[in-house]
C-alpha cells in the first residue's frame, strides 16, 4: 500500500506532526473568531459594548496566533524530515503523488507563507510602520486566505478517507473520526461565520448606497421646481 507499518515510535514524529497541524489550524481559527463575532453583533444589533469574554478574546488573539504559527512551523519542519527515508512512500503511488497530494502540498506552502507574513506583521517594529490600509489587508484577506488554504491542505489529504467505503481501519481507528476531519471542523465553522458576516456587511453597503442614491434623485427632482412659480407647480405646468 506504500504506507509504513505502524510502530510505537511513529508517535514521536509522524503522529506528533499531525497534532501540531491540528493545534495550529485550530489556533488560527480561534484567534480570528472573537473579532468576527463582534463585527456580526455590531452589524445586526444596536450593541455598543461587546461582551467581556469577546473583548478578552480579542486581547489575546495576537498571542494565540503566534503560538499557532509556532506549531505550524514545527509541523512543516517535521514533515520535511518524515518525507525522507522509509516515510517518503506514504504519499507516493508508483513513484508519483496523486493529484490530491500534489494539491495538498501546494496549498500547504501557500498557507505557510501567508501565515509567516501575518506573523512578521504582528511584530511591534513592523506593525507600527504599517498604515491602516496595509493593516486591514494583512489581517483581513491575507490571514483569511491563509486559514482557507490551510484547511484545504488538510482536506485534500483527508477527504478520501472520510468518504471511503468500507471505512479504513487506519483512518477510523476504533470508530473515532480521522484526525483530518476533526482538525477541519472548527476552522470550517469559523469561515462559515465569517462568510455570513461579509455577506451581511455587503448587503448593508448596498442598502446604504441605494438609500443615498434615492435621496440624490429626490433632491434633483425637487431642484427642478426651485425657479418655478408656485401657481405653475400647482397647475402642473
Amino acid at each position: 500500500s506504500g504506507r509504513p507499518n505502524f510502530r510505537w515510535y511513529t508517535l514521536l514524529a509522524r503522529h506528533s506532526s499531525k497534532m501540531f497541524a491540528w493545534t495550529s489550524v485550530w489556533g488560527f481559527a480561534i484567534s480570528l473568531l472573537p473579532g468576527t463575532i463582534i463585527r456580526i453583533l455590531k452589524q445586526m444589533t444596536s450593541i455598543v459594548t461587546p461582551p467581556r469574554f469577546l473583548i478578552w478574546g480579542c486581547s489575546i488573539r495576537k498571542q494565540v496566533g503566534l503560538l499557532a504559527l509556532y506549531f505550524v512551523l514545527l509541523h512543516a519542519c517535521m514533515m520535511l524530515l518524515i518525507f525522507g527515508g522509509e516515510y517518503f512512500g506514504f504519499l507516493m503511488d508508483d513513484a508519483y503523488m496523486e493529484w490530491n497530494d500534489e494539491a495538498s502540498m501546494l496549498t500547504a506552502v501557500l498557507s505557510l507563507s501567508l501565515f509567516i507574513i501575518t506573523g512578521i506583521a504582528s511584530l511591534p517594529s513592523v506593525g507600527h510602520e504599517m498604515n491602516k490600509a496595509q493593516f486591514m489587508l494583512v489581517f483581513g484577506p491575507v490571514v483569511w486566505s491563509a486559514l482557507a488554504l490551510g484547511v484545504m491542505h488538510i482536506m485534500f489529504l483527508g477527504v478520501p478517507s472520510w468518504t471511503a467505503t468500507p471505512r479504513s481501519r487506519y483512518s477510523w481507528s476504533r470508530g473515532m473520526p480521522p484526525v483530518t476531519l476533526m482538525a477541519s471542523v472548527l476552522p470550517l465553522l469559523v469561515m462559515f461565520i465569517k462568510a455570513i458576516q461579509v455577506c451581511h456587511a455587503s448587503m448593508l453597503r448596498v442598502k446604504n448606497w441605494l438609500t443615498s442614491r434615492h435621496y440624490q434623485v429626490s433632491s434633483i427632482h425637487a431642484s427642478d421646481h426651485l425657479f418655478v412659480i408656485d401657481d405653475e407647480v400647482e397647475e402642473g405646468v
